[in-house]
């Protein structure tokens, strides 16, 4: 099997050797632990799967547009809504897991002095997923709004697609900083790189999950869905930092 490099943005190939029978649109936050995930479910179950790894905007506008994708994994509720509303799927969107926005940085800081190390002159460059296709780029924004921060630190963004983007950043050394996804703590491409803050959240952010209507394997397709919230899953979620 192919070596699967975690940080691609654009699309990531799982098992591109052999012919899936399902197709998963999934959030690049999710490309890591979906490996295992991936793995788990074939062994169980004798099906192949084929995981696509992109910002979940971008998967949302392909799904509409009649990409041939069975199942779609968002990293928020948002997008799967919008699908569920326009009739494109077989259910309700309903949450399997919860992430967390976490910040990397360079330098060594904590959640107490993070506000003012960000507006600090030391730090020129930070990362943020876009915004507008990748939910934890929504969420890193929300978060230097609310800490009134935006417009200090506007001249410093740096934006990428998706979160798999953000994580190439960090993996050169190109930035100072980098809001991303809880599971990149645990990528063997980040590991002993820099410092990591894990951003105080009352539940987490939502990861909602459909089977997409237009599916030529529907069995498959909802049994991958429900495998997606058995007690399996949740234990190798619960790896890369996230809860259910």
């Amino acid at each position: 099997m192919q070596k699967i490099f975690f940080l691609s943005f654009v699309l990531l190939l799982i098992s591109a050797n052999s012919v899936a029978q399902i197709r998963v649109a999934t959030a690049a936050n999710l490309a890591l632990p979906m490996q295992e995930i991936k793995v788990a479910f074939e062994k169980k179950y004798a099906e192949k799967v084929e995981i696509i790894a992109a910002a979940s905007g971008v998967l949302c506008t392909q799904i509409q547009q009649g990409a041939p994708f069975d199942v779609f994994l968002s990293a928020d509720m948002t997008y799967p809504e919008v699908l569920s509303k326009k009739k494109l799927t077989m259910q309700s969107p309903k949450s399997f897991t919860l992430g967390r926005l976490v910040v990397w940085s360079k330098k060594k800081t904590n959640i107490n002095e993070l506000i003012a190390f960000l507006a600090s002159a030391n730090i020129q460059t930070i990362a943020v997923a876009q915004p507008t296709l990748a939910p934890y780029g929504a969420e890193a924004i929300s978060y230097l709004k609310n800490n009134k921060l935006l417009a200090k630190v506007k001249s410093k963004l740096v934006y990428g697609e998706s979160i798999g983007k953000v994580n190439q950043y960090i993996a050169a050394g190109v930035v100072d900083v980098a809001f991303t996804a809880n599971s990149a703590i645990f990528a063997e491409e980040l590991k002993d790189k820099g410092f990591w803050i894990e951003i105080p959240h009352n539940v987490g952010i939502p990861h909602g999950a459909v089977v997409i209507k237009s599916t030529a394997k529907a069995k498959i397709a909802q049994l991958f869905y429900e495998y997606l919230f058995s007690e399996e899953v949740k234990v190798i979620l619960k790896k890369f930092g996230y809860t259910s």
